[in-house]
């Protein structure tokens, strides 16, 4: 299993975003990963930014299922903004600090990787088949920190020796130029683009299709997590 990743920050002089990926061990068997992408930028993004990743780090110890686990990192959201509006009951109204993201739980096999999906409001993952195509996977599901009331279901998706699936966040799709988006179809473009390029290369080549549509910096932060099972 080969992991790749690349990230941008909006503008210039800016080290603080509200994208983030992640990756680490949870026990002898799983991998767990994240893509995510926190509303707002500075010092903001950056509080609500450590509450996710450590609440997903914390929670992937426990074996839990994606959906599971991000149905706790909910309930931790919304406890984290009702305990901001208790602090700022004589000021202004506490904004929510809601997110998106996309967690997996990854487990190499002899035939090559199993992955558990659960998208929380975020872009759909895509895979790069051996035949050539490329196509999304998993269930879209419901964004964290607005609502109590979230849908989240995992999705099985098996990846054979040479595939790769390829996570982003929506400040990459989301470049413009003029009236033109580089959106899932740049995506999937710069995927077939990567034939045989390696989990780091492939992340590389999706981050620099999207700088390369236009021109201007980035009017919001971008993230690239790829994920290619080793071929034979």
């Amino acid at each position: 299993m080969e992991l790749g990743a690349r990230y941008r920050a909006a503008g210039q002089g800016l080290d603080v975003g509200g994208d983030f990926y992640d990756a680490f061990r949870a026990d002898q068997n799983w991998w767990i990963f994240a893509v995510g992408d926190v509303c707002g930028h500075g010092v903001e993004a950056a509080a609500t930014t450590g509450l996710v990743r450590h609440t997903i780090r914390s929670s992937a110890y426990d074996g839990v299922m994606p959906s599971t686990l991000l149905r706790r990192l909910n309930d931790m959201l919304m406890r984290s903004a009702a305990e901001r509006g208790e602090l700022a009951d004589d000021g202004p109204p506490v904004l929510p600090r809601y997110c998106t993201v996309l967690l997996g739980a990854v487990q190499p096999t002899a035939t090559g990787v199993d992955i558990v999906l659960c998208a929380a409001g975020h872009p759909l993952p895509m895979v790069r088949r051996v035949a050539g195509r490329v196509e999304p996977v998993g269930v879209p599901g419901t964004l964290l920190g607005i609502t109590d009331d979230v849908s989240l279901v995992d999705a099985v998706v098996h990846l054979d020796p040479g595939e790769s699936l390829v996570c982003y966040t929506g400040g990459l799709s989301d470049r413009r130029s003029g009236r033109r988006t580089f959106g899932e179809e740049g995506v999937v473009k710069a995927i077939l683009q990567g034939k045989r390029m390696t989990a780091h290369e492939l992340a590389r080549h999706v981050e620099a299709e999207a700088l390369g549509f236009v021109d201007e910096e980035p009017a919001d932060d971008m993230a690239v997590l790829a994920l290619r099972a080793a071929p034979r």
